[in-house]
């Protein structure tokens, strides 16, 4: 009989392997998780750093906000206090001694005393388009003022604080003209509150009626 050659003992080359095994599939699960660790941290840090950049936004946004109602606040303040100031400013008095009366100067206007009893006064000395008024006073009867521009259009009687006076209003020509008259007769002394201007000025027309609404005699 043929000799028979023992078979290759494996054992040892078996326990050998798996042991290789084992530490193959340690690395790559520990190679897995750190991938895991490294991504979640990744995705924390974009998280934080988006959120953080949002909330600098969101609060600088607010400050901007902030600064911007009250930027609004002072304008409208800065506004009021110049509407105050202007609707309380002092009004100019001028007071007429030798005819006893006074009156109030609209804001803006210029005006002179050329006699004693003669005041003019002026939205623009300068500019013939705009209104002037004139305040006549005089001992015994004068027709003052300006030559009528066109046909009278209104008379009428009026009281201004307790005086009676006659209201005449004449109108035309090319531009069309205003003229209008407060005439009164007190102690022998005759009045006569005249305005002449543009018809189409009538912030300066109104100007002057607010002025005759404060003629006063002061004596």
């Amino acid at each position: 009989m043929p000799e028979q050659k023992p078979e290759p003992n494996t054992s040892h080359q078996e326990d050998f392997a798996e042991p290789k095994k084992s530490s193959t599939g340690k690395t790559i699960l520990f190679v897995v998780i750190a991938i895991v660790v490294i991504v979640a941290a990744a995705g924390g840090t974009y998280y934080y750093m988006n959120k953080k950049i949002a909330d600098q936004k969101k609060a600088q946004q607010a400050q901007i906000d902030a600064l911007n109602a009250k930027v609004a606040e002072l304008q409208k303040s800065q506004v009021v206090e110049n509407k105050t100031t202007e609707e309380t400013a002092s009004p100019t008095i001028y007071k007429n001694i030798k005819y006893s009366y006074q009156l109030e100067v609209p804001n803006g206007w210029d005006y002179e005393e050329i006699q004693s009893g003669i005041l003019n006064l002026y939205v623009d000395k300068n500019s013939p388009l705009k209104g002037e008024g004139t305040v006549n006073a005089s001992i015994g009867y004068s027709d003052f003022g300006h030559g009528t521009p066109g046909p009278l259009t209104s008379r009428t009687t009026v009281v201004i604080n307790g005086i009676q006076m006659e209201k005449s209003v004449y109108e035309g020509g090319d531009p069309s003209r205003k003229l209008v008259t407060y005439k009164f007769n007190k102690n022998n002394i005759y009045y006569a509150i005249e305005y002449v201007g543009n018809s189409s000025d009538q912030e300066s027309f109104t100007a002057f009626e607010q002025m005759v609404n404060t003629f006063k005699l002061t004596d």
